[in-house]
């Protein structure tokens, strides 16, 4: 069975597929070449802005160089600056340290100057008168023994400021000599003269002083109504509370280089120690007063002896410097007179305390057999070398100078003792070996064993330090 096909048929045919034809746009020629020429120009006025940019940082930088050496250059110049400005500061400082200094001289000079001085008060003035003349009349009542020396005793006479109506100003005397004026100034004191002629007699003082003793004029007055001895000298005033029998020691420091490490001193004035130190080392410095009593100074003695050696404990030294009036002599035939002796004679406790801490006297060491005395009586009956230094023997090398003289208000004499500082210090020269070969010696030990033997009968050496000082 055949089939035929089949056809289909539409009604109504299928519409078409639209399509959308691209339209094409057409630039204008002109406008592209508009385009690239102001793209060229911008990019011309780009490159000449970054060159004048680039001309720009350069000057800046130049600039900026310029600025840099200004500021370099100003901060050398503040730098210079503060350095003037401390060496300034520095020379001011000096200066007004050195006016002060200047100022005070000054008015110590013109203090010094003023005591040749004497103020007369209460004289009153007369026209056209003749001021010397009238003072020495006065002077001449109160000092009758100076009438045949008064124009060699009183050098000047003057009025003092300027004249004025209805007041009468004081009169300043100068002399040739300070004791004449003293002698004056004491003999006003109980003269009926001045109280005759109503005047009086006045230190001529400055004006600073006197305001300083008006400060301390109620202690003074005070310290006179109780019996104390009170007086002034200069703008100081001083009030003595002692006795005849006080005692009194002190270590007087001038420039001293190095500085105070302890000190102490008894309670009754009659020592005072002192540990200094300089350049790394100490040094053990006394003053000692001794006793009128022989019993007393050997205690005094004892005393210091047991000081000196804590100290030794406690700052390790053997530089030791004692020095004073110990009232006491070494060698009664060589440092007394009149003396009782005929050959040395020396005192066992000054020995015993100087054996035990390795002192010696440097003036005897430079002189030994020569006499000399540091106390006379008055008279000049009695004299003796009671006063004098101990050093030890570390000290002893650095000696330049040990005298005696004479010291004015004084009835001792002036111990002067000058240490040189060694600038050379001596170097270790090294260990000591002994030959243990010599041991083996019979000979050699039996004699070593005879001196120490020797050493230890030996009654002048009192000391274990001593007796090995000596082997």
């Amino acid at each position: 069975m055949e089939t035929s096909p089949t056809k289909v048929s539409l009604s109504r045919p299928l519409p078409d597929t639209p399509t959308k034809i691209p339209v094409s746009f057409k630039k204008a020629k002109n406008e592209a070449e508009v385009s690239n020429a102001a793209i060229l120009e911008a990019v011309n006025n780009l490159s000449v802005m970054l060159q004048e940019l680039n001309v720009q940082m350069k000057s800046n930088s130049a600039m900026i160089a310029q600025v840099a050496k200004s500021v370099e250059f100003n901060a050398k110049e503040i730098k210079d600056c503060q350095s003037k400005t401390q060496t300034l500061e520095r020379e001011m400082k000096r200066f007004g340290t050195e006016n002060v200094a200047l100022q005070v001289r000054v008015l110590e000079l013109e203090r010094y100057k003023r005591r040749w001085n004497l103020k007369l008060r209460g004289m009153k003035e007369q026209e056209n008168e003749n001021t010397r003349e009238r003072v020495l009349q006065i002077v001449l009542k109160i000092a009758p023994h100076w009438a045949d020396k008064m124009d060699s005793v009183i050098d000047s006479v003057h009025r003092l400021g300027k004249r004025e109506e209805a007041k009468h100003r004081q009169v300043i005397m100068q002399f040739t000599m300070r004791h004449h004026r003293d002698e004056l100034w004491r003999l006003t004191k109980r003269s009926a003269v001045c109280k005759e002629l109503n005047v009086s007699f006045a230190e001529h003082i400055l004006p600073a002083d006197r305001e300083a003793r008006a400060a301390v004029w109620p202690q003074i007055k005070q310290a006179r109504e109780a019996g104390q001895q009170a007086y002034f000298r200069g703008p100081n005033g001083y009030i003595n509370g002692g006795t005849n029998r006080s005692a009194g020691t002190a270590v007087l420091l001038n420039n001293f280089p190095g500085k105070i490490v302890t000190s102490k001193k008894s309670t009754d004035g009659h020592w005072i120690l002192c540990v200094l130190s300089v350049k790394d080392s100490f040094i053990i410095l006394g003053n000692i007063y001794g006793y009128n009593n022989v019993n007393q100074n050997k205690n005094l003695l004892s005393e210091i002896d047991g000081l000196v050696k804590n100290l030794k404990l406690r700052y390790p030294t053997t530089n030791i410097i004692l020095g004073g009036d110990f009232n006491m002599v070494f060698n009664e035939w060589l440092d007394r007179s009149p003396t009782k002796f005929h050959n040395h004679h020396y005192n066992p406790h000054l020995v015993s305390f100087c054996s035990i801490h390795n002192l010696s006297d440097p003036w005897r060491f430079i002189h030994p057999n020569l006499k000399n005395f540091s106390w006379f009586k008055p008279d000049g009956s009695i004299k003796s070398r009671i006063d004098f230094w101990l050093i030890s023997d570390s000290v002893k090398d650095l000696i330049s100078d040990c005298s005696i003289s004479s010291a004015p208000l004084s009835d001792h004499c002036f111990i002067n003792l000058t240490l040189k500082p060694s600038n050379n210090p001596k170097r270790n020269k090294g260990y000591w070996k002994l030959n243990a070969s010599l041991l083996q010696s019979e000979k050699y030990s039996q004699g070593v064993k005879d001196i120490i033997d020797e050493i230890i009968q030996d009654p002048n050496l009192l000391s274990y330090r001593s007796k090995w000082e000596f082997f």
